[in-house]
C-alpha cells in the first residue's frame, strides 16, 4: 500500500469494520514508531450498521492497518452537503445510501469540507490546463498569414496600453479599427496567441476571464 493511502477528510469503509471518517495522519517520531506503522495512523471516527440497519456512532478510531479498508470516493460530492451521499440539504429528505443504507443528511465534519474543496479546486484546475491546450491548439492550426501578423500587432499594442479585455473587447476594437470579417473565434485566437507569445497575461476568475497586457518578467499564461 502506499504511505498516502489514508487521506483526511476521506470516508472508508471495511468489511467488519465499518465506516472510518478520517481526520488526520501521522506516525509516531523516531524512535518510538512500530513496525506496524511505518505506514502511518490513521485517526478519526468510525460508524457502524446495527442488525436493525439503523447506522450508529462507534466514536473514536484509530487503525494502522491498510488492509481490507476502501475509499469511499465523495471528493467530487458539495463540500457542505451530507456527510455520506454529498448531496445537499434543501433536496436531500430520506434516501438510501450503498454503505450506510437510509438515512437522512448529516452534517459533514470540517475536515471532510476541506477535502472536498480542495478536490474541487484540483479538478477545476485540471479543466482549465485542458481548456488552455485546446484554445492553444486551435490558434495554432492554421499558421498565421501577414494580415494576421499585423493585426495581433496592432492589438498587442492596444493592450499594452492597459485595460482588461476579453473576446468582445476585442471584437469592438476590430469594428473601431476596420478589421472586418472577424469573428469570436477570431478574437480568442488572437488573445491566446498574445498570451502564449508573452505580450498579454490570461486571468481567471469566478465567472470571468479576460487578459491584460504583460507584466514584465511575470509568468506566461497561454
Amino acid at each position: 500500500m502506499s504511505a498516502a493511502f489514508f487521506q483526511p477528510g476521506r470516508l472508508y469503509q471495511h468489511p467488519s469494520e465499518g465506516v472510518l471518517l478520517v481526520a488526520h495522519v501521522g506516525t509516531a517520531p523516531a524512535p518510538f514508531e512500530h513496525h506496524m506503522e511505518t505506514l502511518g495512523v490513521a485517526f478519526g471516527w468510525r460508524w457502524g450498521v446495527s442488525p436493525n440497519g439503523i447506522t450508529e456512532g462507534l466514536g473514536s478510531y484509530t487503525t494502522p492497518d491498510f488492509f481490507g479498508w476502501e475509499p469511499l470516493d465523495d471528493t467530487h460530492e458539495e463540500p457542505f452537503g451530507c456527510l455520506w451521499c454529498g448531496d445537499a440539504q434543501h433536496h436531500h429528505g430520506h434516501q438510501h445510501h450503498p454503505v450506510v443504507g437510509m438515512h437522512q443528511w448529516e452534517r459533514p465534519a470540517d475536515v471532510q469540507v476541506k477535502a472536498r474543496m480542495r478536490a474541487r479546486r484540483a479538478a477545476d484546475t485540471d479543466v482549465h490546463r485542458a481548456e488552455v491546450l485546446a484554445e492553444a491548439a486551435q490558434a495554432e492550426i492554421t499558421p498565421p498569414d501577414n494580415d494576421t501578423v499585423a493585426r495581433r500587432a496592432h492589438l498587442a499594442h492596444a493592450i499594452g496600453r492597459g485595460g482588461r479585455w476579453k473576446s468582445g473587447t476585442v471584437l469592438r476594437w476590430y469594428e473601431a479599427n476596420g478589421y472586418t470579417g472577424c469573428t469570436v473565434h477570431t478574437a480568442r485566437g488572437d488573445l491566446v496567441a498574445l498570451a502564449s507569445a508573452g505580450v498579454a497575461e490570461r486571468h481567471d476568475e469566478p465567472g470571468v476571464r479576460y487578459y491584460t497586457a504583460a507584466r514584465q518578467g511575470g509568468d506566461r499564461r497561454g
